[in-house]
């Protein structure tokens, strides 16, 4: 059941406003700089705001939701400290960042917990702390994000873009192919605090609005009578975007299933989760939770001064939403001079024509990568991991694996004290003795393994929004109906797509299908499969790439280990005073228990 902001909560409306960040990519950014430390600092808190007009509790990151861009070349050193002020329950309060779509090399093992997830590689950083990672960003480039992946912190606007240039990896140059970068953040918003979230069913309903760089739009009239006023104002205005008459880049990051499209203006889509792309002209742009697209829009040519620039929830992504799909729209205008007014509303239109609503991604074969990268061979029974899901419940089909169900969950200290997968591994070198993740599924790819075929089967009749950490996997095949076993993978072979594949991180399996994922596993490390459905992102399961090199290499380090210990001491500290909390309220009713008998006595 909803509930509003108490008192308390209103009369923080004193507040400093929260900043919504304009993502405007620097020019005077040099991508041919030398390789260099660049320092960030990330400050976490909770803030009443309206992203929507509607009342509610955010994330904010230096006072700005979403959070800081960070923006570096690749070859460089990201020194980025981030720090805990959040307040309440440990399990729901602690945090962890995820890099989204970076992967780490061995010359990362200087960090702790690099993959940003509690339980498998790391442990969560509790309210009061703080933590400092070191990123070398090396063999990689384009667009990538950070977000929260603690609970529902990621939904509460705990999220920001990454965009890392170069000089020598990127087909696409600023000046020679376009002029100018934007980043748009597009998220689901939901009206309940991200706890309320967690706590409500996936089949209550659907996100109530969506958001543009933190803002959107909300009709308040559609508020059940009483919550209203004071808790939601109607934004009447929406969000301007000033663009000159250039070639603009916009570096497009969702966090659910939506369809954006700029009014009367063709985008020409570059790039998919940092792989360059062959240009692709299209009207609409289908993008999925965690995926990223780069397209470039011409405002030279002509057109109306002011156009809106839509986002809307792809409403076959979301069965259970209960109304219309929610919009958001950034009201655009060209100018060629820095003195502007402020435009009335367009009476531009969408795109003519029905809206192909699909819960799917783009066809692969049209998502042609640039520089062609060769998929690695694999005819291996050994070097085969199947998956299952379905409804949350995750079976791991095994030709050298155990078949076991696991939930998509961790258990409940795993985030906060381990021991992670990550620091047993490293230890024994291998995953016999891992017993407690929350029983999800771990899939070894042995030392003398270089390539790995994961197949994902999507029992379910709704898709599945998967992300894979670590390098970006080659997708060879999808198909209807589940790939069982390794006869049936090999027999799928001859259909393999192996002719220059896209290669991304982020995928819709949509129901009653799967996909085969080629690997190259030269990269040793704990890599999580995960899904993210309308309310949550959760863990199903991970790869254990290399064990016998994660304990040469010593992956699991003394900062690493720290910051569990830490954290296992917390929590002793707070068993410890609630137990004697306990006793000494039982002597104080004990006590009492004496003074009534006394008392009862002395009346007979």
């Amino acid at each position: 059941m909803w509930q509003g902001p108490t008192l308390h909560d209103l009369a923080r409306q004193s507040d400093p406003p929260i900043k919504a960040p304009s993502y405007r990519l620097n020019e005077r950014f040099d991508v041919h700089a030398a390789p260099r430390v660049r320092h960030f600092m990330f400050n976490v808190t909770e803030r009443l705001a309206r992203p929507d007009g509607r009342l509610r509790m955010v994330y904010a990151v230096n006072g700005q939701m979403p959070g800081p861009l960070v923006e570096v070349n690749e070859g460089d050193r990201l020194v980025l400290t981030v720090n805990n002020h959040l307040t309440g329950n440990l399990h729901n309060k602690s945090i962890s960042i995820q890099w989204h779509g970076l992967f780490f090399n061995e010359t990362s093992a200087s960090m702790a917990n690099p993959e940003g997830v509690p339980g498998l590689t790391g442990c969560s950083l509790l309210p009061g702390q703080g933590q400092t990672y070191t990123i070398p960003l090396e063999g990689q480039a384009g667009t990538f994000w950070w977000h929260a992946h603690v609970g529902e912190q990621m939904g509460g606007g705990l999220s920001g873009p990454i965009i890392v240039h170069s000089s020598r990896k990127e087909a696409y140059r600023r000046r020679r192919d376009y002029d100018s970068e934007r980043v748009l953040m597009l998220q689901d918003w939901d009206h309940e605090s991200d706890l309320a979230v967690a706590a409500a069913s996936e089949t209550t309903h659907g996100p109530q609005s969506t958001l543009i760089n933190g803002r959107g739009q909300f009709d308040c009239t559609l508020l059940p009578p009483g919550h209203s006023s004071p808790y939601c104002l109607n934004r009447l205005n929406p969000r301007r975007l000033f663009v000159k008459r250039e070639r603009v880049r916009f570096r497009i990051i969702a966090t659910a299933s939506m369809v954006v499209s700029f009014d009367g203006r063709h985008a020409e889509m570059i790039a998919a989760d940092g792989t360059d792309l062959v240009r692709r002209r299209m009207k609409r742009l289908l993008i999925s939770a965690g995926q990223r697209y780069d397209v470039i829009v011409d405002f030279r040519q002509q057109g109306p001064t002011d156009f809106w620039l839509r986002s809307m929830l792809n409403p076959a992504c979301f069965p259970s939403m209960e109304s219309a799909p929610s919009r958001t729209g950034l009201l655009a205008r060209t100018r060629d001079r820095l003195r502007v007014t402020l435009p009335a509303l367009p009476a531009t239109t969408d795109w003519p024509g029905p809206i192909p609503w699909r819960c799917a991604d783009f066809p692969d074969p049209v998502l042609i990568p640039v520089i062609e990268k060769q998929v690695p061979a694999n005819r291996d029974r050994e070097a085969l991991g199947i998956l299952n899901a379905r409804h949350g419940l995750i079976k791991m089909v095994g030709t050298a694996h155990d078949a076991r169900a696991a939930t998509a969950s961790l258990s409940e200290n795993a985030h906060l004290v381990g021991p992670p997968v990550l620091a047993t591994t490293a230890r024994t070198g291998s995953i016999s003795e891992i017993v407690d993740v929350g029983r999800l599924p771990l899939f070894e790819v042995k030392d003398d393994q270089w390539a790995y075929d994961l197949v994902i089967n999507n029992l379910d009749k709704e898709s599945l929004s998967i992300h894979l950490h670590g390098p970006p996997s080659h997708i060879v095949r999808r198909g209807s109906g589940p790939i069982s076993n390794a006869t049936a993978w090999l027999s799928a072979q001859p259909s393999f797509d192996l002719a220059n594949p896209i290669r991304r991180d982020s995928l819709l399996v949509p129901g009653e299908e799967h996909i085969v994922l080629r690997l190259k596993t030269d990269v040793a490390g704990v890599w999580a499969i995960e899904a993210r459905g309308a309310r949550h992102q959760t863990s199903l399961g991970a790869l254990v790439v290399h064990p016998q090199q994660i304990k040469k290499l010593k992956l699991w380090t003394e900062q690493s280990q720290q910051v569990c210990d830490r954290n296992a001491n917390r929590l002793r500290e707070m068993k410890v005073q609630r137990e004697r909390e306990e006793k000494e309220g039982e002597g104080e009713q004990e006590t009492k228990r004496k003074g009534k008998d006394l008392r009862h006595r002395d009346r007979l």
